[in-house]
């Protein structure tokens, strides 16, 4: 996509809503060092080329926590339009195994809250309207 005369960049990216069984949904906090360091966002990564998405939703799961997903089914796509780049994101709901130890390989911090307690979190601008479908549904 081009705005002016500044060409933008358009990445596809996966994420996973990961739910516990009693409701509550796994977010991660992006590393310091990362781009846009210190945000929330909901834990995936970009698809590969020849991955599909679903490929490269429990890819990026088991490199970033360091975990199987025991489900995950396709939920929404949506697109985000950052100032450099545009982002196309497919959501999918997931759960793990309880009990499953998750590791933090590349978060600084990973909580598990409600949805209504989600809201209180500096997300990622991408996620912040799937907050918000998350706690109508």
């Amino acid at each position: 996509m081009t705005v002016g005369n500044i060409s933008k960049k358009k990445i596809n990216v996966v994420a996973a809503i990961i739910f516990a069984d009693d409701g509550r949904i796994l977010i991660a906090q992006r590393s310091a060092n990362d781009s846009s360091g210190g945000k929330w966002e909901f834990p995936g990564g970009k698809i590969q080329p020849g991955e599909t998405s679903e490929q490269a939703l429990h890819r990026e799961i088991e490199e970033e926590l360091g975990i199987a997903l025991k489900s995950a089914h396709f939920w929404k796509a949506t697109e985000h339009a950052y100032e450099h780049i545009d982002v196309h994101l497919d959501f999918y709901r997931c759960s793990v195994a309880e009990g499953a130890p998750i590791v933090m390989n590349v978060h600084q911090r990973i909580e598990w809250v409600t949805i209504k307690d989600a809201k209180a979190y500096d997300f990622l601008e991408a996620d912040v309207g799937i907050l918000d479908e998350l706690a109508e549904a």
